[in-house]
């Protein structure tokens, strides 16, 4: 069950329910700007560009600005009106955060990566995340990597040292690692009407863009049962591929719970895949419905409001915990940079408190089990359903009568003539 959200988060709850939304492609497409034709384009086109539209051409993070007075601007307007941040302010947009970095009731830090900086990111990984709707969860994982609640001064980093950690307010409340020597000291420290915001010349890297879901299981002792019946189903490779895949994972005490012999090891791949959408689903975006698991059987979500914030299960089993976002894009990430630029989108993982069961064959045809259908009901009637093996008999028997008939009708012409 989710507890209810504290005043500081509940935008960002709100704004994660809008972006859980279906978006068509084309409106999607039109906050997506290509980066690779972005760093092609002339810097003197870039120049004559209308600030509040994506440019052509990003100017060097390291360019001197006009400052103006930011501080009856909220955040994204900050973020829309500097010229080497379009593509920030476009990914902004596509995640459908612009509304919430513009909310003047609560107050947040914004890392801001420059165009150059996004421009570092693996080949296609930036496009990707911002034309194509289903990734949207990854991209907002991505970009709330960069912000903290709070005021977070110069001053507040420097007292903390050159390296210092703070926690994002990403899904999962990732830290980030602030290095200050990686933060544009002369163009930091923007105050806003709800909050700062500090130019950085590389982006973060939140966990999910080299995690996979196979990861995140693996990382997870309290998961180890239902990892072991991944491994025995030989399913590891499958769920460490492209995906979309949305996991349901039962704990290892859910799994322990279970009557003794209840996963018949002939059908484990079916029990796996039971837990298994073939989805990108942020808890936001799951409702009251039934949907068809990889298994090919159907499961039932049950999403309620309630007094102590949402209640959300599947099947018989609660949702103890949710959006655990993998978005892995290189198997060779070294944390400087990516060595290749393989691109793997993966999905979401949530936590469970039981198994799911799928409906497994548990009944073989009964003339498999017992020879006399009479020693299965200890009664002398007669079995409503003859066996196969009655069934031969009794044709048998009808053959021979043809047969004996068709002979003597030949014999009885034979006498004739």
């Amino acid at each position: 069950m989710k507890p209810k959200l504290s005043a500081a988060l509940s935008w960002l709850f709100a704004a994660r329910q809008v972006a859980a939304q279906p978006v068509e492609p084309e409106e999607a497409n039109l906050f997506a700007v290509d980066a690779a034709i972005q760093a092609d384009a002339d810097e003197s086109t870039a120049a004559a560009t209308n600030s509040t539209a994506p440019a052509t051409q990003a100017t060097s993070s390291t360019a001197t600005t006009t400052p103006w007075d930011t501080s009856g601007l909220p955040i994204y307007q900050v973020v829309k009106k500097t010229k080497d941040l379009w593509l920030l302010s476009a990914a902004i947009q596509a995640a459908m955060l612009d509304t919430a970095l513009a909310d003047t009731e609560y107050r947040f830090t914004l890392f801001a990566p420059v165009d150059d900086a996004l421009f570092e990111l693996p080949s296609g990984l930036y496009s990707k995340l911002t034309k194509e709707p289903i990734w949207m969860p990854q991209l907002q994982d991505f970009l709330l990597y960069h912000v903290v609640g709070g005021d977070v001064s110069l001053v507040d980093l420097a007292i903390a040292g050159n390296m210092t950690t703070v926690e994002s307010i990403n899904f999962q409340s990732d830290e980030i690692a602030i290095n200050l020597a990686n933060i544009n000291l002369e163009r930091s420290d923007k105050g806003c009407s709800n909050g700062v915001v500090h130019f950085v010349e590389s982006a973060f890297i939140p966990p999910s863009v080299t995690n996979t879901v196979i990861d995140i299981l693996f990382s997870n002792p309290d998961l180890a049962s239902f990892v072991d019946a991944l491994n025995t189903a030989g399913l590891v490779e499958v769920l460490s591929g492209m995906g979309p895949y949305t996991l349901f994972v039962p704990t290892n005490r859910a799994i322990a719970e279970m009557p003794e012999g209840a996963i018949d090891e002939r059908y484990i791949d079916i029990f796996v895949k039971h837990h298994v959408l073939s989805d990108n689903a942020l808890s936001t975006s799951l409702e009251t419905s039934e949907v068809i698991a990889l298994s090919n059987f159907s499961v039932a979500l049950k999403v309620e409001e309630t007094d102590d914030g949402v209640s959300m299960m599947i099947n018989d089993a609660n949702i103890l915990a949710w959006d655990f976002i993998a978005n892995n894009v290189s198997q060779t990430f070294d944390m400087t940079h990516f060595v290749d630029n393989s691109l793997l989108f993966q999905g979401i993982l949530h936590i469970i408190d039981t198994a799911l069961m799928p409906p497994l064959p548990i009944e073989e045809e009964v003339d498999e089990i017992v020879e006399d259908p009479d020693d299965a009901t200890g009664q002398d009637e007669p079995s409503a359903k003859p066996g196969i093996a009655a069934q031969s008999s009794a044709l048998s028997r009808t053959l021979s009568r043809v047969a004996s008939i068709a002979l003597g009708i030949i014999v009885s012409s034979i006498i004739i003539r």
